[in-house]
């Protein structure tokens, strides 16, 4: 049937796109069902504390990371005039996104250092390094499936991994700094035992530990998936691509989650 989009493929990367679009379709359901459920917490935050510079920073990472999960499912499910043009703003949402999930990181060490202007200027120099994330959009591309108007991935480059890379890594930095410096001054006790559970801690230094804890370590595995897929020469596009949509969608929830876990 020439009118069926995935018939003008080999099976196997049909196969690929249809596992692709289920894995697109849980992530947005997943991510916005987040959203829903964070609301009443978000609207407090606002409520309680005003909206400043952290919060707006916050509201700017959930808008770049749906218009980054919409355009993706758009792009595997809809129609498009223009598969190259749409795949260049699923790039930049890519480019926008990582940064901004990295600054909310950033904050926490803005403030546990505050006044400390050496520390918290490396850190930021260290955060800007996230802007690396602006390769993505040269590295992918797409067109018609045919003479369709459905989408497919026809390139991922090994350098769009970059900007994931160097997430990790300052995100990686961000923890351990921070992990390190509220065991070191904990209140007595064994500094392996505060590292772990924040035993010895005040309230506000065990939620930092626990929050950066939680956000670690459930992102890190998703992200080297990731980034083991978009490096493998031997992956098909289609499927280096598609676990960074999951990814960045996780980091986001979990980004938030821990903003708003410390905030209130």
């Amino acid at each position: 049937n020439p009118y069926t989009p995935l018939a003008w493929v080999p099976k196997d990367i049909a196969d690929e796109m249809e596992a692709s679009r289920y894995l697109y379709s849980a992530t947005i359901g997943a991510w916005i069902w987040d959203c829903l459920m964070s609301l009443p917490d978000e609207l407090r935050m606002f409520k309680q504390f005003g909206f400043g510079l952290t919060d707006a920073v916050y509201v700017g990472t959930r808008v770049s990371t749906i218009a980054f999960i919409l355009s993706s499912f758009l792009f595997q499910v809809a129609p498009i005039a223009d598969c190259h043009v749409l795949v260049k703003f699923i790039g930049w949402m890519v480019a926008i996104t990582l940064p901004l999930n990295c600054l909310l990181f950033f904050f926490r060490i803005r403030a546990l250092f505050h006044g400390n202007n050496i520390v918290i200027g490396i850190f930021f120099v260290i955060w800007l390094s996230t802007f690396s994330a602006m390769t993505a959009p040269f590295s992918i591309d797409g067109a018609h499936m045919g003479n369709t108007r459905f989408c497919v991935n026809t390139e991922v480059k090994e350098y769009g991994s970059v900007g994931f890379i160097v997430g990790a890594v300052h995100d990686t930095i961000v923890f351990l700094t921070i992990t390190i410096k509220l065991s070191t001054h904990s209140a007595g006790g064994s500094k392996v035992k505060a590292f772990v559970s924040g035993g010895g801690m005040g309230s506000v230094s065990r939620a930092l530990l626990k929050t950066g804890q939680l956000y670690y370590l459930v992102t890190v595995g998703m992200n080297i998936l990731t980034l083991a897929l978009i490096l493998s020469p031997t992956v098909p596009p289609i499927i280096r691509a598609m676990f960074a949509i999951p990814d960045l969608a996780l980091q986001n929830a979990m980004t938030c989650r821990v903003h708003r876990l410390l905030k209130l």
